[in-house]
């Protein structure tokens, strides 16, 4: 509608509402006779309906805009004029589907509902409670939406699930707000905001949405405050500072304790207080971060590439010990489950996987590449920094923190291709792998690259093959660089294996001797 459209309309509802008012004020009168000059809201002062498109609205909700609009014409109850109007609007690529859907019939010989009814069962065709019911069992607050967003989601599925039948109790809870405030508490991303509502007595789904709502405000009320009130920490710290009596200070993180010595001055102690309730929290604040098992890095895709002349090498499997089967069997289905691997039918590539027992009754699994694949791969020349320089970047630090990531290597997604030239070949017959296997020569180089442009811009952060370094003059420098990098890893969707992570060491722990494994990947099976 433009300027002059909305202006016309206006000027005749207006009129309209004038001669309405002068009607009522002359009961005894004859009504007037309408001339051809008396203002009315007629068809042309109301512009058309734009036409349907699916990818901005749900057919259902611009059909509930559509009738509005034949209300404001007053037409709504003329259903032969609501069928031309409807005809008229709905545009051309619907107006074909339509006309196909009813031949050899014309769209025009149909009534209104029969139209409608035709359009809503090809364009808005009712889905199953059986199939909405686990959809909505299935919806989850998604990564980047806030509590409001994830109940507008939950309130939009319902819609379909048939959730009708009342309960007996005494406060006669609908069994749609029972599954309502089910899924909800289920699907909240942040462990700490579910948490705090499952202590609480709230039952009302209002009470528990108010109360999610708070919560996620209050934490990121928190957050903010945080980062100002630990800026002027060092400040504070830098006023008094007494030679104390040096102490041995204890800090630990589930099985894994780290023992630091330090010449405590006031200033040591407050950072020491700062970073201990850092460490304590690191996992309430990046639970995802820490939970075992392999992401999917977006926006990345390795394509291995081949010499020239390479043709496909395929070794056929090794067998596997009857007594070891059941656990290789369990591993091979979670990794299929989690998209690591795929059932390949056919292939004319294969390297054989090999199981090797471990003295506490779990297997390693790896795949022997060295003949038949690294042989035929192109070397991708990265420069993976030496542990010279790594240790030079570090001369500067008093304090480290050093992260492992969870199966590094598996995080990392490739191409056909690339999936193709990695199949295993095993008991089972063969699969893919769609990520990035250890035992690829190119696989060290290939993830560094990558890890290089993950990290890049973060302060005081390095990446050595599988580990990550933060580290910082102050324990407060460090913990604000920590926090830095796992959030980084969040959003790239990185997992760390706690168990081998250490927190504010005052001693730089990596090793010299950081021989590594070239040809197999490891996977470690739980009893």
């Amino acid at each position: 509608m433009d300027v002059e459209q909305f202006k016309a309309l206006i000027d005749a509802m207006n009129q309209n509402q004038q001669l309405l008012i002068e009607r009522l004020l002359s009961k005894d009168k004859p009504e007037p006779t309408v001339s051809k000059e008396t203002p009315v809201i007629t068809i042309s002062h109301i512009p058309p309906f734009e036409s349907y498109e699916p990818k901005k609205e749900k057919f259902k909700y611009y059909m509930q805009r559509f009738e509005n609009y034949l209300m404001m014409k007053d037409v709504f109850q003329d259903k032969d004029k609501c069928a031309q109007i409807l005809l008229n609007s709905i545009g051309a690529s619907n107006y074909n589907i339509l006309a196909a859907l009813i031949a050899p019939k014309a769209p025009n010989e149909l009534p209104y509902d029969d139209l409608l009814q035709v359009l809503e069962n090809h364009l808005a065709p009712k889905r199953s409670c059986l199939v909405s019911q686990p959809y909505f069992l299935s919806t989850y607050e998604k990564q980047d939406s806030s509590i409001s967003d994830y109940v507008a989601d939950l309130r939009r599925d319902t819609a379909e699930c048939e959730f009708t039948v009342a309960c007996e109790c005494s406060k006669n809870v609908s069994v749609a707000d029972i599954s309502l405030r089910a899924q909800f508490i289920r699907g909240i991303k942040d462990s700490w905001i579910k948490e705090q509502i499952l202590q609480s007595e709230l039952t009302d789904f209002n009470g528990i949405f108010d109360k999610a709502i708070a919560l996620e405000t209050s934490k990121i009320d928190c957050r903010e405050l945080s980062k100002s009130n630990t800026t002027g920490l060092e400040d504070i710290n830098k006023i008094t500072k007494r030679n104390r009596e040096s102490k041995n200070v204890k800090t630990s993180l589930r099985n894994q304790t780290t023992h630091q010595k330090d010449q405590n001055t006031d200033n040591d102690i407050q950072n020491e207080i700062f970073s201990i309730q850092n460490i304590t929290d690191i996992e309430k604040h990046f639970p995802e971060v820490f939970e075992q098992k392999v992401g999917c890095v977006p926006n990345f895709n390795i394509k291995l590439k081949l010499r020239n002349g390479a043709k496909p090498s395929y070794t056929p499997k090794r067998n596997v010990p009857y007594a070891l089967r059941v656990k290789v069997d369990k591993e091979l289905d979670s990794l299929e489950a989690a998209g690591i691997i795929s059932k390949s039918i056919t292939s004319d590539w294969g390297s054989p996987l090999v199981v090797i027992p471990k003295g506490d009754g779990t297997v390693r699994l790896c795949v022997d590449y060295k003949a038949g694949v690294n042989d035929l791969l192109m070397n991708v020349n990265y420069p993976i920094k030496k542990i010279d320089e790594v240790l030079n970047s570090l001369r500067d630090s008093k304090y480290f923190c050093k992260l492992d990531l969870f199966k590094a290597y598996l995080h990392l997604q490739t191409d056909e291709e690339s999936s193709i030239i990695q199949t295993i070949s095993t008991h089972r017959g063969t699969y893919k792998m769609n990520r990035l296997s250890f035992g690829i020569k190119t696989a060290p180089a290939e993830f560094n690259q990558v890890i290089d442009q993950i990290l890049n811009g973060l302060p005081k952060t390095i990446a050595y093959f599988d580990d990550i370094v933060v580290h910082g003059k102050t324990k407060y420098q460090c913990s604000r660089n920590l926090f830095a990098c796992l959030e980084r890893l969040h959003e790239y969707d990185l997992h760390l294996n706690i168990k081998k992570c250490t927190f504010f060491s005052n001693k730089n722990r990596i090793s010299r001797s950081c021989s590594r494994e070239q040809y197999d990947f490891e996977i470690t099976i739980k009893s």
